[in-house]
Formats: C-alpha cells, sequence, structure tokens
C-alpha cells in the first residue's frame, strides 16, 4: 500500500511513495533545461490543473522530470492537438482570441506583482504568486500544441504558389522568410538598448530577471554585469546589423507577399507563426519575472528558516515554511546536485537518484546507429565544423568560434555561446522555439527536433550541417 499525504490542499494534490510502473505511457523528452525545483513544480502542476477560462481542456496529467530532462505522454498530446485543431476548425478567430488571452493574463500577472508589498503580508502575496503561476501555467502546452498545425497549413497553402518538388530551395526560403519574427524578442531589446548607450543601470534594472532562466532567485550583480558588456566589440555597426537585418526581413516579407499575390488565409497563418514564439517566451518568462518582482519574499523566507537556497524547495514546501510548519530542508539542500519526480494528474512521487537513471534508461532505449541524423529546418545554409555538445549552461565557455552548438534545446544565457557557433543542431525543438528563432536572427544554419544529435556526435567530431535538407552527417 502507498503512502499518501496532501501537500497541497486547494488543487489536491497527492504525495504518494512507491514504485511506479510507467509502462503505459507513450512518453517522449520535450527538453533539457536546467529548472529549480520550485519552478518545475509550478510548470508541472500548473499543465495538470483545469482552466475553466479557457473553453477547452488543456490538461496534460504526465509528467516526468529526471534530473533536468522532461519528458510528456504522446497520447496525452495528441489528444490536446486534436482539441486545438477542432477548435480551429470550427471558430476562425480561436487563435487570435487564445493568443490574446494568453497575453492578457500575463500582462495582469505581472501587473499585480508590480503592486505588491511584500513583506507586509508574505503568506498572502505567496500564495496570490502562486495561484496566478499554476494559472499561467495552463497555457504550457496549448501554446506548443497549434504550432505544428499551424505549419502544415502554410506548407500545404504555400505550395500552391511554389512547387516544393521542383522548386525545392525557393519553397524552403520562402517559408523560412514568411515565418520569421518582425519584431525584437526580449533579448534583442536589451541588446539594442546597450548597443544604443542607454544608461547601463537602468537597462540592467529592467533585464537582468531574463538572465535567470531557471528561477533560481539568483542574479548577476550589477558590477558582473559591466564586465560582460565590456566584452562587447563595435556596438554602433552592431546596432546597425540588427536593425538592418530586422528591416530586410519585413521588406523582403512585403516583396515576396505582393510578388506571389498570397492569399489572406495563407497571411493570416503566418501571422499566427510568427507571434507564437512571442507566446511560448511570455508565459513562462511572465513567472520569471513576477518571481523577480518579488524576490525579497523568498530572500526573507531564506533568512528567517536558514536556507540559502529557497528554490531549491517545491512550491508547496515553501507555504509550509511561511506557515511555520515542519519542513525536512535536509532533502531540499540535496536537491542542489540534482532531483527528480513523477506527476500523474494530481499524484506526486519523487524519485531517488538510482531510480531516476533506470527509469531513463527505459524511457531512452533507442540505439543510435550510423553517421547522419535528420531534423527539421530552422533556418538554410550549409557548413562543415566541429562539434561542441553542450549539456547545460555550465558548458558555454567550451565554445570556441567556428564550433557548431549542439544540444538538447538552447536558452537565452547560451547567446554568448550562440554568436560564437557557425551552426546549431538540437534534439529537440519546432519552428517557434528558441534556437529557431535566435538562428534567424543570426542568420545561421539550423536543424532543429533531431532527437538524438547529444547522443548521435560528441565532442570534436567533423560534421556537415546541411540545413536546408535538414541533415546533419559525420564527415
Amino acid at each position: 500500500m502507498l503512502e499518501e499525504k496532501i501537500i497541497d490542499e486547494k488543487n489536491n494534490l497527492i504525495l504518494k511513495q512507491g514504485v511506479l510502473d510507467l509502462k503505459k505511457y507513450k512518453l517522449a523528452k520535450i527538453v533539457r533545461r536546467d529548472n529549480s525545483p520550485f519552478f518545475n513544480s509550478l510548470m508541472r502542476v500548473g499543465s495538470t490543473i483545469e482552466n475553466p477560462e479557457l473553453g477547452f481542456d488543456s490538461r496534460m496529467p504526465v509528467h516526468v522530470v529526471l534530473d533536468n530532462d522532461i519528458y510528456y505522454c504522446e497520447d496525452d498530446f495528441k489528444k490536446l492537438e486534436k482539441i486545438i485543431l477542432f477548435k480551429a476548425e470550427n471558430d476562425s478567430t480561436f487563435y487570435d482570441r487564445y493568443f490574446e488571452k494568453v497575453e492578457k493574463d500575463c500582462a495582469e500577472f505581472l501587473q499585480w506583482s508590480r503592486e505588491q508589498k511584500v513583506l507586509s503580508e508574505p503568506l498572502r502575496v505567496y500564495n496570490e504568486y502562486i495561484d496566478w503561476s499554476l494559472k499561467i501555467m495552463s497555457h504550457l502546452w496549448p501554446c506548443l500544441a497549434p504550432e505544428k498545425l499551424i505549419l502544415e497549413q502554410i506548407e500545404l497553402k504555400l505550395a500552391k504558389y511554389i512547387d516544393p518538388k521542383t522548386k525545392f530551395a525557393e519553397f524552403k526560403n520562402a517559408l523560412m522568410l514568411l515565418t520569421s519574427p518582425t519584431e525584437f524578442s526580449e533579448m534583442n531589446l536589451e541588446k539594442k538598448e546597450i548597443f544604443e548607450g542607454k544608461d547601463l543601470k537602468e537597462v540592467y534594472d529592467k533585464y537582468i530577471y531574463i538572465r535567470d532562466q531557471g528561477l533560481y532567485f539568483r542574479y548577476q550583480t550589477f558590477e558582473e554585469y559591466k564586465q560582460e558588456l565590456v566584452k562587447i566589440d563595435n556596438p554602433k555597426n552592431q546596432l546597425e546589423k540588427m536593425m538592418n537585418d530586422l528591416e530586410a526581413v519585413r521588406t523582403n516579407q512585403k516583396n515576396l507577399i505582393k510578388e506571389l499575390n498570397l492569399d489572406k488565409e495563407l497571411l493570416t497563418y503566418c501571422k499566427f507563426a510568427r507571434v507564437i514564439p512571442h507566446i511560448r517566451m511570455i508565459r513562462r518568462i511572465c513567472v520569471i519575472e513576477a518571481g523577480y518582482n518579488i524576490r525579497e519574499l523568498f530572500y526573507e523566507l531564506g533568512r528567517k528558516v536558514n536556507l540559502n537556497d529557497v528554490a531549491l524547495a517545491y512550491y508547496w514546501e515553501i507555504r509550509d515554511l511561511l506557515e511555520g510548519k515542519i519542513v525536512d530542508k535536509d532533502k531540499i539542500v540535496k536537491r542542489k546536485n540534482s532531483y527528480s519526480f513523477i506527476l500523474i494528474g494530481n499524484n506526486f512521487y519523487e524519485c531517488g537518484e538510482k531510480e531516476a537513471i533506470e527509469l531513463k534508461k527505459k524511457i531512452e532505449s533507442e540505439v543510435v546507429l550510423g553517421n547522419e541524423i535528420k531534423g527539421q529546418t530552422a533556418c538554410l545554409g550549409k557548413v562543415t565544423g566541429r562539434v561542441k555538445v553542450l549539456h547545460s549552461v555550465k558548458d558555454l565557455g567550451r565554445v570556441e568560434r567556428g564550433d557548431i552548438l549542439v544540444t538538447s534545446m538552447t536558452m537565452p544565457d547560451y547567446i554568448p555561446a550562440m554568436e560564437k557557433a557557425i551552426a546549431f543542431v538540437t534534439d529537440e525543438g519546432g519552428l517557434s522555439c528558441h534556437a529557431a528563432i535566435v538562428a534567424r536572427e543570426m542568420n545561421k544554419p539550423c536543424v532543429i527536433g533531431t532527437k538524438i544529435a547529444t547522443k548521435m556526435f560528441k565532442d570534436g567530431d567533423l560534421v556537415e550541417v546541411d540545413a536546408a535538407r535538414g541533415i546533419v552527417r559525420k564527415i
């Protein structure tokens, strides 16, 4: 008989202990990401809770987190895709209204976080922050589901104007151009303000939260930030290039639309494809920014209970600490090295290190053979170079100019390494993922969604990246 304990009464979250059989779930890795236990508990639990405001079932009930590797149930995602497709086919305004809903929820959450007097009512503020975060995380998967459906529609409709069989390169170029964002991302807005010579302290205060992608409540000091910027070469030239590149995308899009006389329906789908990266980013980054805005709450709690890294606790453990309940702090501290858990519906299982290793072996049982892999084209180009495999932010310093960056998935923290690399290859991702967006901003060849690039290649391998064909091969 499994031991049970209610750990979040409001959301009926139950802590269970015992061996769990995952054979009945078709699991796949979505991403490898260094999220804090606090952040991961918010994201995973939030994805399992029904949000009645959406008008459709957005829940993804199965989540497996094994030492930074995050897995989902493919059958659950296919079900969500069908729900989204049905809504879109029966309501032409669905995507517009849903994306507006995400924007509205994120904006209201951030506004709330800016208005809080954190230390006067810490428990109330914390509970409201959790409620907001769980609500935002109900958008985690619905923002991913439309990407494939929208891209399929774009390819299908674009094929009426450019034959992909006889004009493959022209078709791919048009597809990349029409789906490329025409506005700067948050990361590029920060760079733009730096290059423009804006007051550095103001830029630091405005954007520093972006560097804490795992929500550990750890931030560069202003001095560290300044030291990093000393390395920037020719900011004026870089600003000019940024502005010219963005204007070129806008101009080339307009020219292509006019030249091919593209129909309104295709252009609408292209607009959605350009919006999705922004929507994907804000529903995650707003939780990080709101956390930054109320960071003093977490710092004060850490001092009060003598816990240096509060973010190593799951969100219900922090609530217990605020309420003065007994929490196993030794167990929390041990998560600094690694942590793993399984969430199925409202049942939460924490895994030991040995159990996590065995589970990972069972889930990732595929045999890697051959010298080449295939993925999805994210940015065109063909280059040859030496591989550098990155498993975490700690590996960034190993990347040298001319390397081919191979990783599970990039994050904003990876930008310094991406600037040095000549191409990017990832295990995960779709056309709206971080690697794809940055590749197009930097105009570097990029192949995403290979599933096994980090297993196939090792540091020093000489490879050719043929992004147009989505192929990466050892030479």
